[in-house]
């Protein structure tokens, strides 16, 4: 549960082997001190080394020390742990759309992630509850949809999408599918995107919105743009869910009656409302009553301003 717990273990075996008192200094971040600085370094040059080193990470039995501190766990924690314990395989369907994901994240910001960095960024705090979870099951292919329906007799004939006789994957229903809704709500997306920046990057396939977390747009002067980031977090999970929870209603509600499948007015309409709701709710979290949970108002501005 403690993220490079090995190279932790292993320190801490060889301050136990000393026989005098360690003190450890804290020095904080970006501070003028030549031990600072010079650690910046070797950190850099360790990144950026395509030949990993070969660490001794061996442990002295007599001070390894097994179990963990009962006054420092936590529920989370415990729960973490027991999990590493149990090592399931991966699911091929996980790790082909970790694959998409992966290299999609790397078209936009130049950055290869790893798995648990993809995994991470869905949790971000920008992204609602609900998509949370919707792009967790996304990742995972869980959701009832396309090859999800080939394993329960009598309903092979949901594998294909009704209009566009294709595979109905997540891919096809979120970038594809020829039925209103997601053409439209991505067009709007670019359009707005465009008002206040000169480059879209085009969702070419499921990868780029299940990663849309990871987005790591820069200035001129090589300067992450927090406001430009956000904003396309919060554009993209919100309209990706949106195409999902349209394509929901009309294959669950509405049927095949196309006269009753939402006009291209009424998903303009339900976008604009979904991003005017994320735009109030961010309005409203800079108030000063949240505390440490609220929201700084310069970032809100960076996000929406000039939309």
């Amino acid at each position: 549960g403690v993220t490079n717990k090995d190279l932790f273990k292993a320190i801490a075996s060889h301050l136990r082997q000393r026989g005098a008192v360690t003190f450890l200094k804290w020095v904080k971040g970006h501070a003028t001190s030549l031990g600072n600085k010079e650690a910046d370094k070797l950190a850099l040059e360790g990144a950026q080394k395509t030949t990993f080193d070969i660490v001794d990470l061996s442990i002295n039995k007599k001070f390894n020390l097994t179990g963990a501190q009962l006054s420092c766990m936590s529920q989370a924690l415990a729960y973490t742990g027991i999990r590493e314990l149990k090592v399931c395989p991966p699911r091929n369907s996980t790790v082909i759309n970790m694959d998409i994901t992966r290299h999609a994240v790397k078209t936009i910001s130049g950055k290869t992630p790893t798995d648990a960095t993809i995994w991470h960024s869905i949790r971000n705090k920008d992204i609602t509850r609900n998509i949370r979870v919707f792009l967790w099951k996304t990742l995972h292919k869980t959701q009832k949809c396309g090859e999800y329906w080939l394993n329960i007799p009598g309903f092979e004939h949901r594998l294909n999408c009704p209009t566009c006789c294709v595979d109905e994957s997540m891919t096809h229903i979120l970038t594809d599918c020829a039925v209103p809704g997601q053409k439209e709500i991505w067009k709007l997306v670019s359009t707005l995107w465009s008002k206040k920046h000169d480059y879209w990057p085009r969702i070419r396939n499921i990868g780029a919105i299940t990663g849309c977390g990871l987005a790591n747009f820069k200035d001129d002067r090589g300067k992450q743009m927090d406001g430009a980031n956000r904003l396309y977090r919060i554009l993209i999970s919100e309209s990706a869910f949106l195409i999902w929870k349209l394509r929901c209603t009309r294959v669950i509600e509405l049927g095949e009656d196309e006269v009753l499948w939402p006009s291209k007015q009424e998903i303009h309409n339900r976008w604009t409302h979904a991003i005017n709701r994320r735009l109030a709710l961010d309005q409203e979290m800079t108030s000063t009553r949240y505390g440490k949970k609220a929201l700084d108002k310069s970032l809100v501005l960076h996000t929406w301003s000039g939309v």
